[in-house]
C-alpha cells in the first residue's frame, strides 16, 4: 500500500499469463545459431593463420642472409679449386668432382664399370 492507501502501481497491472511458447524450437534455433557462429569463428581463425604463414614465407623468401651467402661462396671455393695443403708431404686439394673421378677410376677396374644399378 502507498501512503494514500492505494495499491502500488505494479499491483494494479494485470497478472501475466503464460502464452504457451514452446521452448524446444527456440532452443534448437539457438543451438544451431551458436554452432554456425562457432564454425565460422574456427574457420576464420584457420584462414587468418594460413594467410599469416603465407605472408611470413613470402617475406622470408625475399630476405637476404649475407653471412649464409658468404659461407656458401667459401664452401664452393673449397670444393671446386686446387690448393696445396702440404707440398713437402705431397698433399694437395683437388676439386670434389675430380676426386670422385679419381676414386672411381682407381677403385673399380674399367671393365667392371657399369651404369646399371644392382640391388
Amino acid at each position: 500500500m502507498t501512503t494514500d492507501g492505494s495499491a502500488p502501481r505494479w499491483a494494479q497491472r494485470p497478472a501475466a499469463q503464460r502464452e504457451g511458447i514452446e521452448v524446444g524450437p527456440l532452443a534448437t534455433v539457438l543451438v544451431l545459431t551458436l554452432a554456425v557462429v562457432g564454425f565460422a569463428v574456427v574457420g576464420l581463425s584457420f584462414w587468418i593463420q594460413r594467410e599469416a604463414e603465407a605472408a611470413h614465407e613470402k617475406a622470408a623468401a625475399g630476405a637476404r642472409y649475407p653471412e649464409l651467402e658468404q659461407t656458401e661462396v667459401h664452401a664452393r671455393a673449397r670444393l671446386n679449386h686446387y690448393r696445396v695443403i702440404d707440398d713437402a708431404a705431397g698433399v694437395y686439394q683437388i676439386p670434389i668432382e675430380r676426386a670422385i673421378e679419381v676414386l672411381a677410376r682407381d677403385t673399380v677396374p674399367p671393365e667392371e664399370l657399369t651404369t646399371e644399378v644392382r640391388f
